[in-house]
């Protein structure tokens, strides 16, 4: 079973919402180009999906939702995460789709599927050695980052008490992901790592799923400074979480 509470709720909510909306709101949805940069899709095991999960996927009116199969951050369990939705997009090809590549997205929109992009949040899969980035990359894994919070042999996260920026190792990381064709997420990188990223890397990174920090100050939310140095970058900002705003300052 790899959908968790939050997201099953998350996913009914939209469900219900986008059924109050009406079909051609739905239509409308799946005309454009819809992305979710962080989801647990409704995924029960290696065979077919039930029938609320049907629903609930095409309620959703998405073309594409980054999955993450990492696991719990080690080799054997993102092989093991990997193998099945391999397993369940197979069992579903037509509702679900492993997106690749770029034309991989425009069939799925296409045919009205669900195309899932396979992402790592955590490095302790990488076991230290940027040299597996290629084999992932060969998997399917198109999103991968550096830090998950906590520092990793690559570079320092949000949480990590001792900004180091990127190592040796994140250095031939981030040029193995490049040369794998692989988008680097800066997302739970802290500012020093995301800085050090953005003078190395040759090819566009991304924010997948962060929160503005000049409206609510949380160590996963980002500055305005490295908001714009990753649009500068050619990369993208995606806002996926909702955190209270802060409160009007008097005076």
């Amino acid at each position: 079973m790899l959908i968790d509470r939050r997201s099953a709720i998350g996913l009914a909510l939209s469900s219900v919402v986008l059924g109050a909306a009406g079909d051609a709101a739905l239509a409308r949805t799946r005309r454009r180009l819809a992305i979710d940069g962080n989801l647990v899709p409704p995924i029960e095991g290696l065979g077919p999906l039930s029938a609320e999960a049907v629903g609930i996927v095409r309620a959703s009116g998405l073309t594409v939702a980054r999955v993450n199969v990492d696991g719990d951050g080690t080799a054997a369990s993102s092989a093991e995460a990997i193998e099945v939705i391999l397993a369940a997009s197979g069992a579903n090809a037509g509702l679900l789709g492993h997106v690749r590549t770029l034309s991989d997205i425009e069939a799925c929109r296409r045919d009205g599927r669900l195309g899932l992009v396979f992402g790592f949040e955590e490095a302790g899969q990488f076991e230290g050695d940027a040299a597996a980035i290629p084999r992932y990359a060969a998997q399917g894994v198109r999103i991968m980052q550096l830090s998950y919070n906590q520092g990793s042999p690559f570079g320092s996260g949000v949480l990590s008490p001792v900004a180091t920026g990127l190592t040796a190792s994140g250095r031939q990381a981030v040029e193995g992901m490049n040369a794998s064709g692989v988008t680097i997420d800066l997302s739970h990188s802290d500012d020093r790592t995301t800085t050090d990223v953005l003078a190395l890397t040759k090819a566009p990174a991304a924010i997948t799923h962060a929160g503005c920090a000049a409206i609510t100050p949380h160590p996963r939310n980002k500055s305005d400074a490295v908001l714009r140095a990753v649009a500068r970058g050619g990369g993208r900002w995606a806002s996926t979480i909702s955190l209270p705003r802060r409160p009007a300052q008097t005076a």
